[in-house]
């Protein structure tokens, strides 16, 4: 220290000097801990940029219905100033937020709103539209949940954001601890998900809902060597060559549909069985915390 030199004649002034400079120490210490306006955090987010995040956003706006769940699993309700029209869980919270459209982004009205953050998910927000938000001034996270790691580590990185780390790890560990834990029982079940039939979409592999099916141990009779996306258009022969002892969809509609559209799927095995289930839309289409909702239903199946 500057203060303590070889010429310090006495106990007396050495003790002063100590004091002195224990107590400035003491004072920046606590000057670092508390909250500063201007913290910011850098973060790698969903499309491999580099973000600068204020630390704790209090004005916070999200484009994405699933991103919209997951921030209210972390943060305050009041931290959140405006959703999507199809922003609708929880509804008690949803509902009384502002309303902005993210198809594209309304940029008055976010700009308007003032965020100091705007949380979306790969795939929903473009590009151009990213790059035109961050010139007018607003920061924007994108997020990407293309498999269940990502759901796990989008928890982790808001909980990170928002100063609640604990939280965001323990929905983290929750997920990775449920969803992604793999069932030691040896399945020969098959099932197929299907969430459109004109044209007839299904849920194929490479994605976070196939995972949770994979991981209570049925199979999809979809695979990456027939369809190599995520979400492939079969069609009726396919589901007559290909039968599945599972049949999942995610409205009611799509089921009698099938039955009354194509006259032919009357005869797939699943319609003589029985073994036919819906899930709600909301739930399969977004990667929430919701999920354990479909893996709670694949576990009280029977597996052989």
């Amino acid at each position: 220290m500057y203060f303590i030199q070889s010429t310090v004649r006495d106990a007396k002034s050495f003790i002063k000097y100590i004091s002195i400079g224990a107590a400035l120490l003491l004072l920046l210490s606590c000057n670092d801990k508390s909250p500063q306006i201007n913290d910011q955090l850098t973060i790698v987010d969903g499309l491999h940029r580099t973000v600068r995040i204020k630390s704790n956003p209090q004005r916070v706006i999200s484009l994405c219905p699933s991103q919209t769940e997951c921030l209210l699993q972390i943060i305050d309700s009041a931290q959140l100033v405006a959703v999507t029209p199809y922003c609708n869980y929880p509804a008690h919270i949803t509902a009384t937020k502002i309303k902005i459209n993210s198809y594209p982004p309304d940029y008055e009205s976010i700009v308007k709103l003032k965020p100091d953050l705007v949380v979306t998910l790969k795939g929903l927000t473009k590009l151009d539209e990213i790059n035109k938000l961050e010139e007018l001034g607003i920061t924007v996270l994108v997020q990407k949940a293309d498999s269940l790691k990502h759901l796990a580590q989008n928890f982790r990185q808001l909980g990170l954001i928002f100063n609640k780390q604990h939280k965001g790890d323990s929905i983290a560990q929750l997920i990775e601890g449920k969803l992604m834990h793999h069932t030691e029982v040896k399945s020969t079940q098959t099932f197929l998900f299907l969430f459109s039939i004109d044209p007839i979409y299904a849920f194929g592999e490479g994605n976070y809902l196939n995972e949770v099916f994979e991981n209570n141990g049925f199979k999809n009779i979809i695979n990456k060597t027939q369809f190599n996306v995520p979400f492939p258009i079969i069609s009726r022969e396919f589901m007559i060559q290909n039968q599945a002892n599972y049949l999942f969809a995610s409205s009611g509609n799509i089921i009698k549909g099938l039955r009354t559209k194509y006259p032919e799927m009357q005869n797939l095995r699943v319609f003589k069985t029985q073994q036919i289930d819906t899930i709600d839309a909301d739930i399969c289409s977004r990667p929430t915390l919701r999920l354990l909702k479909i893996d709670s239903l694949l576990k009280a199946k029977p597996h052989k």
